[in-house]
């Protein structure tokens, strides 16, 4: 998302040397690509497209809000219309003050849980924040709302499209003008299993099993940004209560004897995983031919360097989990997996 600002001085009494409104001026950037995808490949895969339409941005909201916290703009953009890169909207607002700029995107069919319990349709709750109304909006309190697993599930798995948000801060001042980029994270983290079974016998994997999966994340990122566009944190936190044991999801796949291409098997999207103490690592199981293989530690590296791996202690949203496995019979080895983050400073691409 990028916002273009144009100053102007009202007529009025004031000194000329202060600006009392600005124009500002919103595009959305949809990545131009096959279909009119709205993800990329990642760094290590920019050879992969969306793997889905629940992976796209279908509809963004943009909320815009005063230094008082009230709302100067509200608008839900449905970003199938073809024109809608090329003409952007115009809106005044306030100037010099700094400004909150809250965006969600694919509200519909979604369910977020106040910090006193109560569950409300994102649709409704972003909806009500009306710029005409001048309404005041708590962003500590909003910051508080959680995204549940339970609530949003399609099947298995986080409902598609997934919700993706963001809050930003920009200060707009006396210039005559400025321009900013504004990113919007997706509120999910992805695993995607790929198999190889180069035995002499055929396989059917019936399900998968990701343990310490969390149960429910922040509606925003809680987060230490390290960079300007949100694109790097040094620490995240999730609600004390995120984490579950092991769950477990259909993913029922046919492998041939002697297959020795992998498989992928669907994605699974869940909420962003929480940090674990020391010892405990995140884990995965398959259950195949009807037969539950048992859990095996994850430990995370990069293609250029698979050899050299970490225990997976954390999971923050945005993040790729590709599970390499290879199959012997009714037992696998885990190769690799890769988790596209460092140890001190976490970087979160968009993934496929």
């Amino acid at each position: 998302m990028t916002a273009v600002t144009g100053c102007s001085r009202d007529a009025s009494d004031e000194p000329a040397s202060l600006r009392e409104t600005a124009t500002l001026k919103l595009y959305i950037d949809l990545t131009d690509s096959r279909d009119r995808s709205r993800a990329v490949g990642d760094e290590f895969e920019d050879y992969k497209w969306a793997a889905n339409d629940g992976e796209k941005m279908h509809t963004v909201r943009v909320i815009v809000l005063d230094a008082q916290q009230r709302v100067e703009h509200n608008s839900l953009w449905t970003l199938t219309a073809a024109d809608i890169r090329a003409t952007g909207r115009e809106f005044p607002v306030k100037a010099n003050e700094t400004k909150t700029i809250i965006l969600i995107a694919n509200e519909a069919g979604k369910t977020v849980t106040a910090p006193d319990g109560s569950r409300v349709s994102a649709a409704d709750l972003f909806g009500s924040m009306l710029a005409s109304d001048g309404a005041e909006v708590d962003v500590d309190r909003l910051r508080g709302y959680t995204h549940e697993l339970e609530a949003n599930t399609d099947g298995d798995d986080m409902t598609a499209p997934l919700l993706m948000s963001a809050i930003h801060s920009y200060t707009i001042g006396n210039e005559e003008s400025y321009s900013a980029t504004f990113t919007i994270h997706r509120a999910a983290v992805k695993y995607t299993f790929r198999i190889t079974a180069p035995d002499d016998e055929p396989h059917t994997v019936n399900a998968v099993h990701i343990g310490r999966a969390a149960s429910r994340q922040y509606l925003f990122p809680d987060a230490d940004f390290t960079a300007d566009n949100q694109m790097e944190w040094s620490a995240y936190r999730t609600p004390a209560d995120a984490g579950a044991d092991v769950l477990s999801f259909t993913r029922t796949t046919a492998i041939a004897a002697g297959n020795s291409e992998q498989v992928e098997l669907a994605p699974v999207y869940l909420p962003e995983g929480m940090n674990l103490a020391a010892g405990d690592i995140y884990n995965v199981g398959l259950t195949v031919d009807g037969i539950f293989t048992g859990m095996k530690d994850l430990n995370w590296s990069i293609p250029q360097t698979p050899d050299v791996t970490i225990p997976m202690t954390d999971l923050p949203r945005g993040t790729h989990v590709i599970v390499d496995i290879t199959l012997n019979h009714t037992d696998f080895e885990i190769d690799y997996t890769v988790c596209l983050w460092t140890v001190y400073n976490i970087d979160i691409p968009s993934f496929n």
